[in-house]
């Protein structure tokens, strides 16, 4: 007879069945394989492709950020992390005058004076009229080496002073001129240099006794030895 029987029929039919759901699966699977993240379909925003083309367009955007980032810090009262990252841009320009503010700034309320004195050392060797200078820096101008040049002879370290010298005193055992009765190193900082200039325009050789090397005293130090050689 040419007509199948039912049980072969239905056994035909479960095997196309079978076929067509495998083939479903698989197709479902390769869909998956090839589909693409939502993410990565998600098109930049305005603000991001704005962003990308500033950086790429802007040589100083990296600046202006780590910039921003260490005004924040100094905020914050984190001076050493500032410290870090202006040293960072110093990296990349060791000219950059703001920079090297904030970081002379940043040293000196650290109490590194000797560091914050040459951050602002190299301000005016870059920019001697730098008009934000004496308002950033916390220093009296006239303790950077650009201020002062002696043209009477000046000795330092002297306890005992020679005839023709006036000896400019610190601490309570030492009579005037005193650059501080109580021994105040920031009052000896703010008056040395009004010393040494009042004592040079009359003409007179110089001879200032012992500072102590601690605290602003190591830049006072280092400015009398500039001065002398």
């Amino acid at each position: 007879s040419d007509d199948m029987p039912e049980f072969f029929l239905e056994k035909e039919e479960q095997s196309e069945s079978s076929k067509k759901n495998v083939g479903e699966n698989k197709s479902q699977e390769k869909s998956k394989l090839f589909k693409r993240p939502a993410s990565l379909l998600k098109k930049s925003t305005k603000k991001e492709l704005v962003k990308s083309e500033t950086s790429l367009v802007d040589p100083d955007y990296n600046r202006k950020k780590l910039f921003s980032k260490g005004i924040n810090l100094m905020a914050d009262e984190k001076l050493e992390d500032a410290s870090r990252v202006f040293e960072l841009i110093l990296r990349s320009n060791p000219n950059d005058v703001d920079a090297l503010l904030k970081l002379g700034y940043s040293r000196f309320h650290l109490e590194d004076y000797s560091e914050s004195m040459r951050a602002y050392d190299k301000v005016l060797d870059i920019d001697v009229t730098n008009a934000d200078f004496s308002e950033k820096s916390n220093i009296s101008p006239g303790m950077l080496k650009k201020h002062y040049s002696p043209t009477v002879p000046l000795r330092i370290n002297i306890t005992n002073p020679r005839s023709d010298e006036i000896l400019i005193g610190f601490g309570e055992k030492y009579k005037e001129p005193n650059l501080s009765k109580s021994g105040d190193l920031d009052e000896a900082a703010a008056n040395l240099f009004y010393f040494l200039e009042k004592y040079e325009a009359k003409g007179n050789k110089i001879a200032i006794v012992p500072i102590p090397n601690i605290g602003i005293g190591v830049a006072i130090n280092d400015r009398l030895n500039r001065a002398v050689q």
